[in-house]
């Protein structure tokens, strides 16, 4: 009566052509797109590519609204201090050079609206 085991050695060649199927099977496998993206974004900018980080704080032309440039704008401080004094300019020539805080601003009677009843 033949045994129905293999031998040793066909036994142990049947288990690594098993095992070197597998690793052809996972090599085969589709890789993700954005796999070694970053070594090939190195090789085509070189060492000094764009900052991603720096086009995301400025405001996109074409799809930013009002409202982004506005804040982007407001947020550097040469920006904002020039606006703060611009409005102060416009405020003292509507009082016509008299200061607030003088005395004399307080004396002179407000104007009545002539929307109030």
């Amino acid at each position: 009566m033949k045994h129905a085991i293999l031998p040793s050695g066909s036994r142990f060649c049947s288990l690594l052509a098993l095992v070197l199927g597998l690793c052809l099977l996972a090599a085969c496998a589709p890789r993700d797109i954005s796999t070694d993206s970053a070594r090939v974004d190195a090789e085509y900018y070189g060492k000094g590519g764009p900052d991603p980080l720096a086009d995301a704080r400025y405001p996109i032309p074409g799809v930013a609204s009002r409202k982004d440039y506005y804040f982007y704008y407001m947020n550097r401080p040469a920006v904002m201090e020039s606006v703060q004094e611009w409005r102060k300019q416009q405020f003292m020539r509507g009082l016509q050079g008299v200061s607030p805080e003088h005395p004399s601003y307080r004396e002179v009677p407000r104007q009545r609206s002539p929307f109030r009843q």
